[in-house]
């Protein structure tokens, strides 16, 4: 029974997404930072304890990332609507995420069982986009945050950001190449 909670932790994050998506259309800034903080500890710890006790799973494996996909996903999408950031800054976050799965459906098409392994990178690209993301809440609760501060992260974010994409491409890319020779 305890081998399952990195897995309900998961769906928990999973189900989160709404309450998430609705406080932050209704700019209840301060639920949604709560719930947000929340997720993000709840990633921390399923990730911890699965590898801590060997309670990996396969479902784990594939909800893992779907739900930290749709929360970053829904919470970029949410903010945009309410023009907390900007569309350009939406279209590349989510302009990324799409052309990774391109890539990588392409990749499986043209290299018979291709994986994408995740990389350095892109987690690092990730947890500042969530620090970025859990900035603007803050902000938008009324904290003192400084433009400053948002800018510059935002610029670290749209380098790791394109950085990634590019190593995402590389692998594969390669992969192709070798085989089209």
């Amino acid at each position: 029974m305890l081998s399952n909670i990195p897995n309900i932790l998961t769906v928990l994050r999973l189900l989160s997404v709404y309450p998430l998506i609705i406080f932050i259309l209704e700019e209840q800034f301060f639920l949604a930072l709560g719930i947000f903080f929340l997720a993000g500890i709840s990633d921390l710890l399923d990730g911890f304890l699965a590898r801590k006790f060997s309670w990996q799973s396969r479902f784990g494996q594939i909800a893992d990332p779907v739900a930290d996909k749709t929360l970053v996903v829904a919470t970029i999408i949410s903010l945009g609507s309410i023009d907390l950031i900007e569309n350009w800054f939406m279209f590349m976050v989510l302009g990324r995420d799409l052309l990774i799965i391109v890539g990588v459906v392409l990749a499986n098409y043209l290299i018979s069982d291709y994986q994408v392994a995740p990389n350095y990178l892109g987690k690092l690209n990730t947890t500042i986009l969530l620090l970025l993301v859990g900035i603007i809440l803050i902000d938008a609760v009324g904290f003192l945050v400084t433009d400053i501060a948002i800018y510059w992260i935002s610029i670290l974010f749209i380098f790791t950001n394109t950085l990634s994409l590019i190593v995402y491409f590389i692998d594969p890319g390669i992969k192709i190449l070798r085989n089209i020779k």
